[in-house]
């Protein structure tokens, strides 16, 4: 079993792997340089050393266990079979190859390691390869003079400086460009947070529901308010005659001109009633009925008329805790029952809703 193999997959994915009784193989990162020898750039690569102090176990023996479906025992049998082959190749020939990571040499004592030119440790920085050194080629002068065109130092000058503009507007706009999308991108956030929490603030607080339902204008406001007074003319009485019975003429004409046997049955339309305001004392709103129907029942083991105002309206559910058909009373009460009771009761005056 070429165990070499196995050390190299490992190094391809961790720092350093141990062999037992012999060393540790690791990883190595080298720099990017200058080859002046062939004239070109380096790039930075990994490369692969030996140090024959031993370390810490780095998993060898699980990873071979695990490729060749062996028991951990049997694997560490072949490691330590191959770590000593190493080591007798050392002694006497003083050379071992481990392919196909390099050569491990000894002299005297300490071991020496040439890595492989041919081993590929992988991870070569995005697969960048050595680059020559680009030389410009000289031409050879012209016989005939050539003599340059007189350039102006003023346009030359202009031209820098109008490049120069450009790159600084270039990279202005760049850098503006991200902070006004940030702005936009921190505003909008912040209107939408402002918008679900008073969502939040106003369906689950029960505080803030009830003030702003005092705030409404159609039913919130506590000072009374004046009806139009609506005057309907009395119309004038129409005189209808009775076909049925003759005009006979009379010999004693009345005064006025008028026959005194005619009948007169005048027809008067009835005033139209002006639309009734009714006047309930709120104790809360609420947005379902269920929140409402438990207010009523406290309020009534409070010894409270309470009810569900269901032709109050508006889409919230009203708990009236009693009703009145004049100001002074309903204020009365309504200051009782915020000593007492509720202190956050208050007075509405509302037209019913038509009930379908």
């Amino acid at each position: 079993m070429d165990i070499g193999i196995y050390i190299a997959d490992l190094l391809r994915n961790q720092e350093e792997v141990s062999l037992p009784g012999l060393g540790t193989f690791t990883k190595q990162r080298i720099p990017g340089s200058y080859d002046s020898t062939n004239n070109s750039f380096l790039p930075p690569r990994y490369q692969v050393s030996f140090d024959d102090r031993l370390t810490e176990p780095s998993g060898l023996s699980d990873y071979i266990s695990l490729k060749k479906n062996l028991s951990t025992s049997s694997a560490e049998y072949f490691v330590k079979k191959f770590a000593a082959g190493l080591s007798d190749l050392l002694e006497t020939s003083g050379i071992a190859e481990v392919k196909p990571l390099g050569i491990i040499r000894q002299k005297s004592d300490a071991l020496t390691f040439e890595p492989s030119t041919d081993f590929d440790i992988g991870g070569r920085f995005y697969g960048l390869k050595p680059i020559a050194e680009l030389r410009k080629t000289v031409s050879q002068p012209v016989s005939e003079p050539i003599v340059p065109a007189a350039i102006s130092t003023d346009s030359i000058e202009d031209f820098i400086n109008y490049q120069g503009d450009e790159e600084i507007e270039d990279e202005q706009e760049y850098v503006e460009e991200p902070r006004r999308n940030r702005l936009l991108l921190l505003i909008i956030g912040a209107f939408l947070f402002g918008i679900i929490a008073a969502v939040l603030l106003y369906f689950f607080n029960p505080q803030t529901r009830n003030l702003i339902d005092k705030m409404l204008p159609t039913y919130s406001s506590s000072v009374p308010v004046k009806q139009p007074a609506e005057t309907f003319e009395k119309p004038a009485p129409v005189v209808i005659p009775d076909s049925t019975k003759a005009i006979l003429p009379s010999t004693t004409p009345d005064s006025a001109g008028f026959d005194s046997t005619s009948s007169v049955n005048p027809v008067i339309k009835e005033p139209v009633s002006a639309p009734m305001i009714k006047i309930e004392i709120i104790g809360g709103s609420y947005g379902r009925r269920s929140e409402a129907e438990a207010y009523v029942k406290a309020m009534k083991a409070k010894g409270l008329d309470a009810k569900i105002a269901e032709d109050m309206p508006g889409k919230l559910f009203k708990v009236s805790l009693a009703s009145f058909q004049d100001d002074q009373t309903a204020q009365n009460e309504l200051n009782r029952i915020v000593q007492q009771v509720e202190k956050k009761a208050w007075i509405a005056k509302y037209k019913p809703k038509k009930t379908q």
